[in-house]
């Protein structure tokens, strides 16, 4: 009996979090962050600021359906890295093709 009652306490309190978030992360805002200055700070920390003035760095749009974009090319002379958030421009650095 005590097994019982306890499981249906630990299934009511689950409800009552699970409910609870849900209202809460409706309300939450999160925070927008400039994407070249994030970006920036990787290159810095991961290869020095010596190497900022050679790579050009710029926002695209996500694609159709919402998810992140990423292009590396060259551009006038410059290593060239669009993406559409800063995960998905510090991801193209870190892939091949």
């Amino acid at each position: 009996m005590a097994t019982t009652r306890r499981s249906w306490l630990c299934l009511v309190l689950s409800l009552v979090v699970a409910m609870t978030c849900a209202q809460v992360h409706s309300r939450l805002r999160f925070p927008e962050h400039d994407v070249i200055s994030a970006v920036q700070g990787l290159i810095s920390r991961s290869l020095g600021s010596q190497y900022l003035s050679q790579i050009e760095i710029a926002v695209q749009a996500r694609d159709a359906d919402g998810h992140d974009t990423a292009t590396l090319d060259t551009h006038n002379g410059r290593l060239r890295i669009r993406g559409s958030s800063a995960t998905a421009i510090g991801w193209t650095g870190t892939t091949t093709t």
